[in-house]
């Protein structure tokens, strides 16, 4: 069949190596339940004001970054440490768990500086200073790190298609960070072009969503469902992704052809739909159904992805002012769900029933923005529908610290599959 089958690690090895990843995977948590509460802050702000004179447009970063930067990323090292560490057999080094605290505490020092001034310049003394790129090229150095410590260890392991698609990811992450060193060449450069820094921004950010966080989660998937996966399929769906995806990214940046940016986002899209009927078809042998939920969602991303590569469609959806409600499907509907059923699965089997808590409150959170876009009749429209947005923003935050709560107290739990992060 072409397919590759995973490897099961002894038990010892596994104790011995995933409780300070477990730690770090509640400590991203941690970060999440601040960055949705700043979220849930710019929506209260809509109806009653900012408070301390915090601006509209440095909450939103600060709440895009640390999510980015001290949720999904640390989570996502955790859970790949955690599969090195079951593949490899052995108990992982000091050093690859101080990259992720790293990138956790540089995080959290980024979250002030971008809350107070964003990308403008911090008045330090006599000085003005870019006091978030700063802070965001510190996070970036602990990603570095992380990077070499991750490859170092996993170098002589067998490449199958879990560990090649997180290789791919990886090649994303450091990828989309040259565009952080580009805004912080522009952030100290005495003229600042605002539309080359929008650029920037939309390079570093969307190839770091639809690259890493995507292709990691794949991968990650891959190994948590048990039997075969048929590599005469996967790989090549893997290289279109991985192709029409960094494609598009650069051809966006330099202002390349439309024709050109279609075709490479189609090519993604068809190879991500690939990758995720895969998925779907593993997830649903395996009976399992928080896995077959997330793969489903994975699919359905795959075919708006597609969608959106037509010209007429994606200005539909920003005249409909779905922008919002898309980016919210993805990073909650899919990266968070997925990191959710991956950590619970890994480590707290018993605390299932609480994935299916968050899809009720991600399912609420996102109806909830519903009303503010143009795909919901004006006439129904009314000042209900932004106290609604404000007050379930925190449905996913509650059930998430939840999450954090038990995982930090809990012993961890054996894997109930073999293949499992």
């Amino acid at each position: 069949m072409g397919g590759v089958t995973q490897q099961r690690s002894a038990p010892p090895a596994r104790s011995a190596s995933t409780a300070p990843l477990r730690r770090a995977f509640v400590a991203a948590l941690v970060c999440f339940a601040l960055a949705a509460l700043t979220g849930s802050v710019l929506r209260f702000g809509v109806l009653h004001g900012l408070p301390f004179g915090l601006q509209y447009v440095n909450v939103r970063h600060a709440h895009t970054h640390l999510m980015y930067f001290g949720w999904v990323t640390p989570a996502l090292f955790a859970l790949i440490g955690a599969l090195v560490a079951r593949r490899s057999g052995v108990p992982l080094p000091r050093a690859y768990h101080l990259t992720i605290a790293a990138a956790l505490v540089a995080s959290a020092l980024s979250y002030p500086a971008f809350l107070t001034s964003g990308y403008q310049l911090t008045a330090v003394g006599d000085t003005r200073l870019p006091l978030s790129m700063i802070s965001a090229s510190l996070v970036v150095l602990a990603w570095y790190a992380w990077s070499a410590a991750y490859l170092a260890l996993s170098w002589r392991l067998p490449r199958d298609l879990a560990l090649l698609t997180i290789d791919s990811a990886l090649l994303t992450m450091l990828v989309s960070s040259t565009g952080a060193w580009g805004l912080a060449v522009v952030a100290f450069a005495p003229i600042a072009s605002l539309t080359l820094m929008n650029d920037l921004v939309r390079f570093y950010l969307d190839l770091f969503a639809n690259g890493w966080f995507t292709l990691a989660l794949v991968g990650l998937l891959l190994a948590a469902l048990p039997g075969q996966v048929d590599r005469r399929v996967g790989v090549p769906a893997l290289l279109a992704t991985l192709s029409g995806t960094l494609t598009a990214a650069f051809t966006e940046l330099v202002g390349g052809a439309d024709a050109l940016v279609t075709t490479a986002r189609l090519v993604a899209a068809v190879g991500l739909a690939a990758l995720a009927s895969l998925l779907v078809w593993h997830a649903l042998r395996s009976r399992h159904r928080a896995l077959t939920l997330v793969a489903a969602l994975l699919l359905a991303k795959a075919v708006l992805d597609g969608a959106l590569a037509f010209a007429a469609v994606a200005l539909w959806s920003d005249g409909m002012l779905l922008q919002v409600l898309l980016l919210h499907a993805f990073l909650l509907g899919f990266v968070t769900l997925a990191l959710a059923v991956l950590a619970v699965t890994a480590w707290r089997a018993t605390a299932m029933w609480l994935v299916w808590l968050l899809v009720a409150g991600v399912a609420v959170m996102l109806v909830s923005l519903v009303p503010l876009t143009w795909a919901w009749p004006a006439a129904w429209r009314g000042a209900w529908a932004l106290q609604f947005a404000a007050w379930a923003s925190l449905a996913p935050t509650v059930v998430l610290v939840g999450l954090a709560a038990l995982l930090a107290r809990s012993p961890e739990a054996r894997h109930p599959s073999a293949n499992g992060p």
